[in-house]
């Protein structure tokens, strides 16, 4: 299973929704965005936008970063300022579906009876077909690989859908033998290609319900994501890019009709979602390409659509202190991409060793760390539990960076999944924090590899999501944080598997999230780190519910993303960490809500520059004395707006508009 971060893509002069066509080789986006009524085409590589004028739309570019489009000169290829026209002879207007390596186009012409024609440009000459079973409407395309491999389909006389190869005048009908033959939504689409000449697409069962499939040399291998709602009429799998290891991804609905994204491979799906998605229904996460290092580009949909770019990424093993060998400077738990599990000893900022501890199956994945065995501050050291795709977890002991015990714990369905790792009863050891799709809440708790007690909690609040499990109020117990699909963050203080107190303490907007907790200020209770869609960093100082600082310290590019919290220098106070889509990691050590040091950490380090504004902000804002309102550096204050205690002001324009700490119990939440 794969960990993903994610890199919003939003231009910076976008007003309105921002749709991504695709990504290349180099992780390189085209697409276009709103602003005052017209689309602009723009190219984002590297963290830079290039904004390239008014266009009607952007369809997607190739590893030259060629990217094609229709603006009011028509169809068009653009590359470095230049634009080169594409306009069938044959029809009124030309649509560029798709373009290879070699620079070659594919796409359809619509003719002046208005019947659409599919088409292959290269170098100045058209090259134009039709699939002969194709009814009134006419053929349509989807995409061209480097063997000039071109798919597309075509609705039948009656209304059915079907899909093709084109190849060299010839032409091989591709229809899924599952697909339904009648109704709105029944037959074959095919979506992608890739170099090998393997298609990828979906079907319409005979109920109107989406699912994916992989054609290789005649053969279908059809799938269908276990998290999609069985409903008719639309709902289902679908599926919209295939690379050359035929891993796939595309978008599913869940029973709620919020769309999540998956990647599938080989009979595994690795399911997510875009952390600022919405999750009201016709929102969500809708990926739309996957290049061959495996990233995925697409939209996602909240207050307006958005893109984003996920990049696999190692896994950071969990939130806390991490110490295989005692010595009480954090250590850094990873799972590799390769499966390998690494011990970094840290002293500070500086990595003085690396130990491979072992090698992890493709289906198993590092979930978390957590003290299973013992207390923190004992003889025991950090332990770590795994789940794997089929529902089993196990925990693994260490001693120093030896495995003293690997054993299976239990099984979960996989429609459950560990939201966190706590001591919830207070006996020093470790329990685990289950999570359903359905926001059903269940606490493990565990003797180390032993279940003791196997607890139903209950639904979560609202519908909300597990965001954190930490101890806000240092009773010795860990607490539950959760996330609202409306914005709420509410907090249940436990006790055992009892919710003690149930509270929402704070509001905030849609374009933020919280993106780690840790006792950033060593006082022994944990606080919270919030990012926002644009960059960001607010922490919350808590005490139990209370916020007792809020303030804004940090801006961050968008091609860098908090992983996860440590204490690499043992100072008692939790350290920040942060890894690049290229893959570089930086330790923020922290006091409070200040940045003290900056420093890349890794094998190889310093392998790049620090990001830039990765550092503490001139402007902040926190809580002044009375509660009643936010005060900033600038000396800028003023009454609260109604029903909130105040407004953050700070370097960041998006950061928090309406922040609002809802210091009272809240009825609506109790269980």
């Amino acid at each position: 299973m794969t960990i993903f971060s994610f890199t919003n893509i939003r231009p910076p002069n976008a007003g309105g929704n921002t749709v991504v066509a695709g990504i290349n080789a180099s992780g390189d986006v085209a697409g276009f965005y709103e602003q005052s009524g017209t689309e602009h085409g723009f190219l984002y590589s590297t963290g830079n936008f290039t904004d390239f004028g008014i266009v009607g739309t952007v369809t997607g570019l190739n590893d030259s970063d060629q990217v094609i489009g229709i603006n009011s000169g028509g169809a068009f290829i653009y590359q470095n300022g230049n634009f080169t026209y594409l306009n069938d002879p044959s029809g009124s207007s030309t649509y560029p579906a798709a373009i290879n390596g070699s620079g070659e186009v594919a796409g359809s012409y619509k003719d002046n009876s208005g019947v659409n024609h599919g088409f292959i440009y290269s170098n100045g000459n058209f090259t134009n077909f039709d699939d002969p079973n194709a009814g009134i409407q006419g053929t349509g395309v989807a995409a061209i690989n480097a063997s000039d491999q071109v798919v597309g389909d075509y609705l039948d006389n009656s209304n059915v859908e079907h899909g093709f190869i084109y190849h060299n005048g010839n032409i091989i009908e591709i229809s899924d033998p599952a697909a339904g033959s009648s109704g709105n939504f029944s037959g074959t689409i095919v979506t992608a290609i890739n170099s090998a000449g393997d298609v990828a697409g979906f079907y319409f069962d005979g109920s109107g319900v989406a699912h994916g499939f992989i054609y290789h040399n005649g053969v279908f291998a059809n799938f269908s994501d276990p998290g999609a709602a069985p409903n008719s009429g639309g709902a289902g799998t679908f599926v919209y890019g295939i690379n050359d290891s035929d891993e796939v991804t595309g978008y599913y609905n869940d029973s709620s009709g919020v769309s999540h994204g998956f990647v599938y491979n080989g009979g595994t799906f690795t399911n997510f979602s875009e952390p600022y998605a919405g999750g009201s229904p016709g929102f969500g996460t809708q990926p739309t390409a996957i290049n061959n290092s495996g990233q995925v580009a697409g939209n996602y949909q909240s207050a307006a659509e958005q893109g984003f770019i996920a990049t696999p990424v190692p896994i950071l093993g969990g939130s806390g202190d991490y110490d295989t060998d005692g010595d009480r400077n954090g250590e850094l738990l990873w799972q590799n991409l390769d499966g390998t599990v690494v011990s970094w000893d840290m002293n500070g900022a500086q990595l003085a060793s690396i130990a491979t501890l072992a090698q992890v199956p493709a289906n198993w994945q590092l979930a978390g760390t957590g003290h299973f065995a013992g207390a923190p501050g004992s003889s025991s050291n950090t332990d770590a539990i795994f789940r794997s795709d089929a529902g089993d977890f196990l925990i693994v002991e260490f001693s120093g960076n030896q495995i003293v015990a690997n054993q299976m714990a239990g099984h979960v369905p996989t429609n459950w999944h560990i939201a966190g790792i706590g001591d919830f009863n207070g006996d020093g050891k470790s329990d685990v924090l289950w999570q359903s799709d359905a926001h059903d809440v269940l606490i493990t708790e565990m003797n180390g590899t032993q279940v003791m007690v196997n607890q139903f909690i209950g639904p979560a609040p609202a519908g909300g999501q597990a965001a954190a499990v930490a101890d806000f109020n240092n009773d010795g117990m860990a607490d539950i944080l959760f996330l609202t699909p409306g914005g709420d963050l509410v907090m249940w203080e436990m006790n055992g598997t009892q919710v003690a107190v149930n509270q929402t303490i704070a509001h905030i907007p849609s374009n933020w999230r919280v993106a780690t907790t840790g006792d950033f200020n060593g006082d022994g209770n944990a606080d919270i780190l919030l990012s926002s869609e644009t960059g960001g960093q607010v922490m919350l100082e808590m005490n139990g519910t209370q916020i007792l600082v809020n303030q804004f310290f940090a801006q961050i590019p968008s091609n860098w993303h908090i992983t996860g919290t440590g204490d690499v220098n043992g100072d008692g106070k939790s350290d920040v960490i942060l890894t690049s889509d290229a893959g570089d990691h930086l330790a923020w050590q922290m006091n409070g809500p200040q940045i003290v040091s900056n420093q890349l950490i890794g094998p190889g380090s310093p392998p790049s520059s620090p990001p830039q504004g990765a550092q503490a902000s001139p402007t902040v804002a926190t809580m002044n004395g009375q509660g009643s309102e936010l005060r900033g550096d600038d000396g800028a204050s003023g009454p609260a707006p109604d029903s909130m205690l105040g407004v953050l002001r700070g370097a960041d324009p998006h950061a928090l508009d309406h922040l609002a700490a809802a210091f009272g119990h809240d009825g609506h939440f109790l269980l």
